[in-house]
């Protein structure tokens, strides 16, 4: 029995990925407008949104507003991260299975720079995450209600980052949902940072040095 793992994850993720506000957008759009910059501009409309939308939660408690918003946040980071997944792992299966001889990448340079600001991203949506979810956090077990400063744009994005950075946040979680917020950036943070860099970064074309450029013989004439 032939291995069936390859297969079988590629069908989630495929199906994963056919799942998001993206693919609609990508649906709905007339032939003319899908194309590279269309997925550039929805990358950098998206990083735009996610620091405009930390500014909302962070300043509002009007629920219609803030739950909107929230809900569009989990939903990017997901989208984006199975999109980074099937990037890294799935299209070039699926482009060879189904007789191409490689994944069409417009290129590598706009690859990892897309990852880049999708790595942003994330951490700005996580950032709102946070603020929406700060009574879940604490400072130390003399705090138990959670810290004020996740309800302030800069201590949000502090801690969003700090997350992903070092993995020892100065707020830990309070309770089960903290912990699973958390949990879910890490994970994240280490497979965007790690993996998909990792696995992208070193296609980027390389530029000879100074050392190699002067040691050729020909340069000693």
């Amino acid at each position: 029995m032939n291995s069936f793992i390859i297969p079988f994850w590629s069908s989630v993720f495929d199906l994963l990925g056919r799942v998001s506000i993206f693919k609609l957008v990508w649906w709905l759009l007339p032939k003319s407008f899908k194309t590279y910059a269309m997925v550039d501009a929805w990358v950098l409309g998206n990083f735009a949104a996610s620091i405009i939308a930390l500014a909302i939660v962070c300043n509002s408690s009007i629920a219609w507003i803030v739950v909107p918003i929230i809900l569009y946040a989990a939903q990017r980071i997901i989208e984006a991260t199975v999109y980074q997944i099937n990037v890294v792992f799935f299209d070039a299966y699926r482009w060879a299975k189904s007789g191409g001889l490689s994944s069409p990448i417009k290129g590598y340079r706009r690859i990892v720079i897309l990852i880049l600001q999708n790595y942003a991203e994330m951490v700005f949506w996580f950032a709102a995450l946070y603020s929406y979810s700060f009574l879940h956090f604490k400072e130390s077990d003399t705090n138990p209600h959670g810290s004020e400063t996740l309800k302030t744009f800069i201590g949000s994005l502090f801690h969003s980052v700090e997350t992903m950075a070092t993995l020892e946040p100065t707020f830990v979680p309070a309770d089960d949902f903290g912990r699973s917020l958390t949990i879910i950036h890490i994970c994240v943070g280490v497979f965007v940072g790690i993996v998909v860099l990792g696995s992208v970064i070193g296609l980027l074309p390389q530029r000879p040095s100074l050392d190699e450029y002067f040691n050729r013989p020909e340069d000693a004439k």
